[in-house]
């Protein structure tokens, strides 16, 4: 999973520098009041994803994480909840 992740994120940014890299190219050659390119689509797709990378890399990391520390965790916080209700200092 998180090898599929990080090929998104690399091609996302490939899309995502290429769209900006031809609309800042074209609108440097285009004449004034002349018309240029705004890749727009290949904007929008590298962000798309770069977005479903970078998601997919945090729930890779996740399922990788320390169980026990968030075990330890979720345990300490219920126990404080707990002590809250009743009252207890």
């Amino acid at each position: 999973m998180r090898q599929d992740a990080m090929r998104r994120l690399k091609f996302g940014m490939i899309w995502l520098v290429g769209g900006i890299i031809v609309t800042v190219g074209s609108f440097a050659v285009a004449e004034d009041g002349g018309s240029y390119v705004v890749a727009w689509g290949a904007i929008a797709w590298g962000v798309i994803q770069v977005l479903r990378g970078l998601v997919g890399i945090a729930r890779s990391s996740r399922e990788h994480a320390d169980p026990s520390v968030g075990g330890i965790v979720g345990s300490a916080v219920s126990a404080g909840f707990e002590r809250a209700k009743r009252g207890d200092d």
